[in-house]
C-alpha cells in the first residue's frame, strides 16, 4: 500500500477511534518485524512489544493502571 494512502488510513482510523497515529503506526510496524510469527517465541515476543507499546500510550496521556 503507498504510504501516503495508509497515512491517511491511520488518520482517519485514529481519529475516528479516539487514538494516537503513534501507537497505530507503532502497532502496524510490528506485523513486518514478527513476519514469521510461527517461528519459536515469537508469540510471547509479541505480545510483550504490544503490551510495552500500549503502556506507553497509556503513560503518554496520563492514564495510568494503579
Amino acid at each position: 500500500m503507498d504510504s501516503e494512502i495508509r497515512q491517511k488510513l491511520v488518520a482517519q482510523v485514529a481519529a475516528s477511534n479516539d487514538v494516537s497515529e503513534t501507537l497505530l503506526n507503532s502497532l502496524l510496524e510490528l506485523e513486518e518485524e514478527f513476519a514469521n510469527i510461527h517461528a519459536w517465541g515469537m508469540r510471547p515476543a509479541l505480545r510483550r512489544r504490544i503490551v510495552g507499546l500500549v503502556d506507553d500510550a497509556l503513560n503518554a496521556s496520563g492514564i495510568t493502571d494503579t
